[in-house]
């Protein structure tokens, strides 16, 4: 049952004028369901994680294997890039630091493109000395 009327009144309580047995007037509301009226709050009860056999819950497996995976990737990246620019410009200072960049990228496990900068690197350092005579 609503507490309100259809015009959205509230409608009058229901409750009995009983005499005690010193005849003073006493007002006397019967109980009401409390289903119904008194108890329409939101409750919630909070959740703590099941407990394994010994009381405390059970460890979580770290299973990022991209994170891993992934460690060295800028690194090698920029080695790489450092290579390429070595071919055309600076080759003996871009060179060097895609070689050493290269040597760090296969140390973090990047080992395709710490390799491959470093045979880069090495091609454009080889490849300036020896055609440094002709051109100077």
């Amino acid at each position: 049952m609503s507490q309100f009327d259809h015009n959205n009144n509230p409608k009058p309580r229901n409750f009995h004028v009983v005499k005690d047995e010193n005849d003073e007037v006493k007002r006397f509301e019967p109980e009401r369901n409390r289903v119904d009226d008194d108890y329409r709050e939101e409750t919630a009860a909070e959740y703590t994680p099941n407990q394994n056999v010994f009381g405390r819950a059970a460890e979580v497996e770290d299973t990022d294997v991209e994170e891993g995976a992934t460690e060295g990737r800028g690194v090698a990246t920029f080695a790489v890039a450092l290579s390429i620019v070595s071919l055309l410009f600076l080759p003996i200072l871009f060179g060097a630091a895609g070689l050493v960049l290269g040597f760090m990228a296969v140390n973090r496990e990047q080992k395709g493109l710490g390799y491959t900068a470093i045979a880069i690197s090495a091609f454009s350092i080889i490849m300036s000395v020896f055609f440094a005579p002709f051109v100077t």
